[in-house]
């Protein structure tokens, strides 16, 4: 299955898919990072790396809204005096703002509100959890901050080209100094109307948090989504030939001046994508 970047990751150019499309209906898996990034995943943990022009970031799948009950953990550890990790989760409103947690070595802000002091030099349980209004987080069991969450949720903006934190349920790379390490992280959200949803992932089970997407997507044509004018691409087609390759024909404005865009094609080789 061919889909275009927009349905992955935001603004990236069309990928390629492989699975059995029946078997997985209906399941959502996590998105990984949308350009070039520097980290290594180790028995221990994933550790990664801030560097200018780099986006080390995973995507979850967003609560329903403000009367969703959720929790969002990792073990992780910081490096840097500035802010080099964060977690975040979309939809909510809070009195503090939006609702993302920044994390440096010496010091967590929420919504980037006075600072707490809390020393990341070494691994810690930060939690954040969310129940009828009361947000919460808490590192090591101990509550740090919190704040009351409106039932009017945040609206899903920016979402094609990636937009500001608080835009999706992430967790990862913030700023372009600094280093975090990431032991495990665990999500569940509880919804009113929509299903629930859990995901749990840890270093030592020697994975990437977004190996599903690794094993079965590859990118087939990019826009770099910092690019000006905004990527945009999709209107995607693609035939099978009798020797069994496939044309592929995207829309796509890479490169060109702004209110331009050109359609670029490509011939797949099923072996390209075993």
């Amino acid at each position: 299955m061919l889909s275009p970047g927009r349905q992955v990751s935001a603004g990236l150019g069309p990928y390629a898919w492989c699975g059995n499309l029946r078997a997985e209906a209906g399941t959502y898996q996590v998105g990984g990072p949308r350009r070039k990034f520097a980290a290594e995943l180790t028995a221990d943990a994933l550790r990664i790396d801030n560097r200018p022009d780099h986006e080390c970031r995973f995507n979850l799948l967003p609560p329903e809204g403000g009367r969703s009950e959720i929790v969002f953990e990792a073990e992780v550890k910081v490096e840097g005096s500035e802010p080099a990790a964060f977690l975040s989760i979309s939809r909510l409103r809070s009195n503090r703002g939006p609702v993302v947690l920044s994390l440096a070595g010496d010091h967590l802000s929420l919504a980037d509100r006075r600072p707490a002091a809390v020393d990341f030099s070494h691994f810690r349980t930060v939690r954040i959890s969310h129940r009828r209004g009361l947000l919460e987080v808490r590192v090591d069991g101990e509550v740090v901050r919190s704040a009351s969450v409106f039932h009017e949720e945040l609206a899903m903006s920016e979402f094609m080209r990636g937009g500001p934190l608080y835009a999706r349920t992430m967790f990862g790379q913030v700023g372009d100094a600094g280093t975090s390490w990431w032991r495990r992280v665990r999500y569940e959200t509880r919804n009113p109307r929509l299903t629930d949803w859990r995901w749990s992932w840890a270093a030592a089970d020697g994975i990437w948090p977004d190996q599903y997407q690794r094993d079965r997507l590859t990118q087939v044509h990019g826009n770099h989504p910092d690019q000006k004018p905004g990527p945009d691409h999709g209107y995607s087609s693609w035939l099978q030939q009798e020797d069994g390759t496939i044309v592929f024909v995207d829309y796509t404005n890479f490169g060109d001046d702004g209110g331009k865009s050109h359609l670029v094609g490509a011939f797949i080789d099923p072996g390209d994508l075993a």
